[in-house]
């Protein structure tokens, strides 16, 4: 039987266990380097996922009799060479009423049956709390903890145990073994119906299980690598004095003027005033919740651009939305972008800001994430490559435009493989300039009265960029497709939980 109790670390371990939970997180053992000795003996309580695992059994030990057992003599008699001694009468019996003794029945109720206890095994099983690249070994002894091979063998089994870490009891890479003298919890798996059972699933495979697919080595780096680069981001920003700000998913406006919107309404299965169901008619956007078209966001820039003309500079970090059906690596409906904007800057400042940013950025990830990157990546790039004053059909409406009058203040900072990770440039703070190129858009002059506002009351020159986030995460772990560097996907025909 498992123990029922709560775990504790034995006092004696040096290990902190973590604050909301009594279990020590397998990185602090597996990435200590030389203090790793110094951990042999010590008590502590680890739970994990099964990775992978062996099971090796013991021949059962050959009881010697004792002298008493072995001489001569009366002895006692059990009930089993009782009930041997009477099988004879029992089948002249069987055979007065017309039973048959060759019956499987009838057999199996006169030969006794001693049920014998399977040998004691030894289970040794590589686990990982996703704190980690490396796996750590247990070693369950069924002798001691009375554990079956089919709780604690199948790939995905959970466990949390208490046990001793010591030297590998086995030959291989591992240099600490934890010995287990506690088990507090298994959960099981249906082996049968577990889509990480089967060894070496391709990543294109593995879309189909976002929820299970974490558990595997290469989805587990690629979130840690993820998780590094949100906080780095972050931390640059906050350390160079931006301000964050929350800008809305939902906006009546088309923030570049030319991009595919997801219709964001409450109409569709509804009916109008006159009993015809809407989706019959032209919807009347009036009835609809906000009274006007609404879409989800394609970028927060238009918005930023309120708060940095009022408190300088500032950064919004979220989710942006495509209605593109093209099947492309590097782009899917729902995508996470960091986008800034700096007041009293022009293009080249907001060029040296998004280059730091991303230095900032790389130096981050292979400052805090080596184990990972050693796994994932072996490519190295010298540097990244800005393309800067493009032909102003390819830029949004609201670019600056160049004295040329062909030209805009856009620039984009392209890596190899991927491709453009920032995109930027210098708004139009001209509110003429700005009216001929909504003009020029065939733009709903109404949408964007809020917005050229911002020329009409106390301009500024500003700029600023949008970094594609999970592109970052693309090009730090080596992989291919972005839908790999996603925790869950959404693109055309694919939303499936």
């Amino acid at each position: 039987m498992m123990e029922s109790q709560e775990p504790k670390v034995a006092s004696s371990s040096p290990l902190v266990p973590l604050m909301y939970s009594n279990r020590a997180v397998l990185k602090t053992i597996l990435e200590c380097g030389d203090d790793e000795i110094g951990l042999f003996g010590k008590t502590v309580v680890v739970g994990g996922w099964v990775k992978s695992s062996k099971e090796v059994r013991r021949e059962p030990m050959a009881v010697p009799l004792k002298p008493s057992e072995a001489s001569p003599g009366p002895k006692d008699v059990t009930c089993v060479e009782m009930v041997q001694s009477r099988i004879p009468f029992f089948r002249t019996i069987i055979r007065v009423f017309g039973g048959s003794i060759s019956s499987q029945s009838v057999r199996e109720k006169l030969e006794p049956t001693i049920p014998k206890p399977p040998p004691p095994s030894k289970f040794y099983l590589q686990i990982n709390d996703g704190s980690c690249v490396s796996n750590l070994m247990v070693m369950i002894d069924s002798a001691i903890v009375p554990v079956s091979a089919s709780q604690v063998l199948p790939t995905g089994t959970c466990i949390l145990v208490q046990g001793v870490l010591e030297k590998p009891s086995t030959h291989g890479k591992q240099t600490i073994e934890l010995t287990v003298e506690k088990v507090f919890h298994v959960g099981t798996v249906e082996s049968d119906t577990y889509p990480l059972s089967r060894k070496k699933l391709p990543l294109g495979s593995l879309r189909d299980s976002s929820h299970i697919r974490p558990r595997t080595t290469t989805v587990a780096s690629i979130t840690r690598i993820r998780s590094a680069l949100d906080f780095a981001t972050h931390a640059f920003f906050q350390n160079h004095g931006f301000l964050q700000v929350q800008v809305p998913i939902i906006t009546t406006t088309d923030s570049e003027g030319f991009s595919e919107k997801f219709h964001v309404t409450t109409l569709l299965g509804s009916t109008s005033k006159k009993g015809e169901p809407v989706t019959a008619l032209r919807p009347d956007y009036n009835e609809d919740f906000f009274g006007h078209q609404s879409y989800l966001t394609v970028s927060g820039r238009l918005h930023l651009e309120s708060y940095a003309c009022a408190l300088g500079n500032v950064y919004s970090f979220g989710p942006r939305f495509r209605a593109e059906k093209t099947v492309s690596l590097k782009q899917v409906a729902e995508m996470w972008i960091v986008e800034v904007e700096m007041a009293f800057t022009q293009l080249e400042d907001s060029m040296k800001c998004a280059e730091d940013c991303f230095k900032f950025l790389c130096r981050w990830i292979l400052d805090h994430c080596s184990q990972d990157m050693n796994f994932l990546a072996d490519d190295h790039y010298k540097k990244p490559v800005i393309i800067y004053d493009f032909p102003k059909a390819v830029k949004p409406f609201y670019v600056r435009l160049n004295d040329d009058g062909k030209t805009v203040a856009a620039f984009d900072l392209v890596v190899p493989k991927i491709g453009r990770v920032i995109t930027g440039s210098q708004s139009e703070e001209r509110f003429d300039m700005l009216t001929t190129r909504i003009r020029e858009f065939d733009l709903p002059r109404d949408q964007y009265e809020w917005y050229q506002d911002l020329r009409r009351h106390g301009t500024v020159k500003h700029s600023g960029f949008s970094l594609g986030f999970d592109l970052m995460v693309l090009l730090t772990t080596g992989l291919t497709d972005v839908r790999d560097a996603i925790p869950f996907p959404r693109t055309h025909g694919k939303a499936s939980n």
